[in-house]
């Protein structure tokens, strides 16, 4: 079962997560960071970055970013790599709630729904402007 946890703040607007996801298997962050990755590829709203997203990052922008990727100590095994008994690997998602939460979605579902590229009217930067932390 996949946990998660919104983070409440101040934000003008954005929305930052911790999602807790259960593994099949064990691995470390890197390989999970890979995993999603190659995943979200050839999605031009989801960016993958190996450090913990802000939300300032991509306030005002109309896509979310995943990233942070930590796997818990395993106890008694090797250092980031999750044991059987907790196999999971935490991340962090951001997004700007206005847009990639609300406005953007629906835009890509009415472009959808009429049969037009999914991401006309929509701004799809290259890659997302991350903070220095």
């Amino acid at each position: 079962m996949v946990q998660f946890t919104p983070h409440v703040a101040p934000f003008f607007q954005g929305i930052g997560l911790t999602l807790h996801v259960p593994l099949r298997q064990s691995m470390n962050a890197r390989d999970v960071h890979e995993i999603f990755k190659e995943f979200y590829s050839g999605e031009r709203l989801v960016h993958v970055t190996k450090d913990a997203p802000l939300v300032r990052d991509n306030a005002g922008m109309h896509y979310s970013v995943i990233g942070g990727f930590a796997v818990p100590l395993a106890s008694g095994g090797d250092q980031g790599s999750a044991s059987l008994a907790a196999r999971r690997v935490v991340l962090n998602v951001t997004l700007d709630n206005l847009l990639k939460g609300a406005a953007t979605q629906a835009i890509q579902n009415m472009n959808i729904a009429v049969g037009i590229d999914e991401f006309t009217g929509i701004p799809t930067p290259e890659q997302p402007t991350m903070s220095q932390s």
